[in-house]
């Protein structure tokens, strides 16, 4: 305990045990969710994809943030630290590119 009578503070950061609010874009309904950060990012891309029936079609699809794809392996909170999200973002699920 500190003087003030709490717990002295860890090195976690402030938002750490924060839920972030996402949204995603998709060509059918939106997401609009609140995630735990520690997820990883695939789960609120197989969520999205249920929107649009793409379960199963994984591959056909990309989450992106600011026209960029985002790694649906890492975790919501690694992302958000590194991308600069607040406790809300919004994101897009869109087609991958056809390579003929």
């Amino acid at each position: 305990m500190n003087d003030q009578g709490t717990a002295p503070s860890t090195d976690r950061k402030p938002h750490e045990d924060k839920d972030i609010q996402i949204i995603v874009v998709t060509t059918a309904d939106d997401l609009d969710d609140s995630f735990n950060r520690n997820l990883p990012m695939h789960v609120v891309f197989e969520k999205a994809l249920k929107l649009v029936g793409g379960q199963g079609q994984a591959d056909q699809f990309a989450l992106e943030y600011g026209n960029e794809p985002l790694d649906i392996a890492r975790k919501i909170g690694d992302l958000a630290d590194e991308l600069g999200w607040d406790d809300r973002v919004e994101l897009e699920l869109v087609p991958k590119p056809v390579v003929v």
